[in-house]
């Protein structure tokens, strides 16, 4: 797959505090997702991932200093997807309380 960027869409954000899970994803038509580590990716028709839902997202996040706390009082982010020959990056930004910004940046394999 050529490097690409996806362009930027509205974003939207779902925390489930009691199974610790965090889904964040823009508009799109489902085809199918796919499950990598403890990262489930949501793809439209071109595999193209529309939704990244992260599972024990607290224990994942807070290695960039996330704690559960924080994502349950995040009230949006913002999700870029960028393509590379043999990897993806996500980069996911959440709007905490008073408006300060978290960014966190997963790399995963290439989806085939």
């Amino acid at each position: 797959m050529a490097e690409s960027n996806q362009n930027p869409k509205e974003t939207y954000l779902d925390y489930d505090g009691e199974n610790d899970i965090i889904y964040v994803y823009q508009k799109g038509k489902f085809k199918g997702n796919v499950e990598i580590g403890g990262f489930v990716l949501d793809l439209d028709k071109d595999k193209k991932i529309i939704g990244v839902e992260i599972l024990n997202a607290s224990e994942v996040l807070g290695n960039v200093g996330i704690t559960k706390d924080m994502l349950a009082e995040t009230s949006g982010a913002k999700l870029k997807i960028v393509y590379k020959k043999d990897s993806i990056l996500i980069g996911l930004v959440f709007t905490l309380p008073k408006q300060v910004e978290r960014p966190a940046l997963i790399a995963i394999p290439a989806i085939d």
